[in-house]
């Protein structure tokens, strides 16, 4: 004799579950409540084993979790958590780096130059002695004579290398004389440190119009500059007491050196 299998169809099993599903719904509460009893004590301790199963989210807590679960000791872990911070700062101040002299070249006047970035260690800016010294040096490729920029620009010039550091100059130093251009005017002259952050522009003819806020720029040098870059705004302009023709031009940095922390030196390659 055979066994006769019998099969029942998908159309008949959802018809018997929709069928008890409406008894339940009509049954009262407190059948309905032994049933959710009962339901729970058999499958009780699967629910339990269930529970010890770890999760790993997000957050210092997962991840101190995630450690222990791994066998990581309390010291690896705070080595790694400390490490991966103090990599992602360095990467978030290279980005920094990068978008500075990305900025920097689009200004089209130094395409052809190496632009280091320096730290400042020291900073003088009273008296008759304004200068800076920088973290950057004769290992890097400085030397004497090198314009210094911050915030796009000149503030000095490279005055003394050694092998890992360099003294700058600024502009308001009274041993700093460069050559510059004020203004629209087409006309060169020799702009002096004056010492306490100003510098003045020598034997400007009062046929030049001059006003206050005018940029000053530095004239391009062989070897060290290709183009003219700003070098300071003109902070007052009246004629010469003792020659009427000549105007006394003082000039302040173009921007704020109590504020600057990293400065940009220009090598020419």
């Amino acid at each position: 004799m055979f066994d006769k299998k019998r099969r029942i169809s998908d159309r008949s099993l959802f018809l018997g579950l929709m069928c008890a599903a409406v008894v339940l719904f009509f049954l009262p509460s407190s059948i309905t409540g032994r049933l959710q009893f009962c339901f729970a004590g058999f499958f009780r301790h699967p629910l339990m084993m269930s529970r010890n199963i770890p999760f790993f989210g997000s957050g210092p807590q997962a991840a101190e979790a995630a450690a222990e679960q791994s066998g990581v000791c309390e010291q690896e872990f705070v080595e790694m958590r400390n490490y991966l911070e103090n990599v992602t700062r360095q990467l978030a101040q290279e980005k920094q780096k990068v978008r500075k002299l990305a900025g920097i070249r689009d200004r089209g006047s130094l395409e052809a130059a190496s632009l280091l970035i320096g730290n400042i260690i020291t900073a003088s800016l009273e008296g008759n002695k304004n200068e800076l010294v920088i973290d950057r040096g004769r290992n890097d490729g400085l030397r004497q004579g090198q314009y210094v920029l911050a915030d796009h620009s000149i503030i000095g010039i490279v005055e003394q290398v050694r092998a890992n550091t360099a003294r700058v100059a600024l502009l308001s130093d009274t041993d700093v004389n460069i050559s510059v251009t004020v203004g629209q005017a087409d006309a060169e002259r020799v702009m002096r440190g004056m010492g306490g952050g100003k510098s003045s522009v020598l034997l400007m003819s009062t046929k030049y119009e001059v006003e206050q806020g005018d940029p000053v720029f530095a004239s391009p040098r062989a070897g060290y500059l290709e183009a003219p870059v700003i070098a300071g705004l003109v902070s007052s302009v009246a004629r010469n007491a003792d020659n009427p023709l000549i105007w006394d031009i003082e000039v302040e940095p173009a921007c704020s050196l109590a504020d600057v922390s990293t400065v940009v030196v220009v090598v020419m390659e």
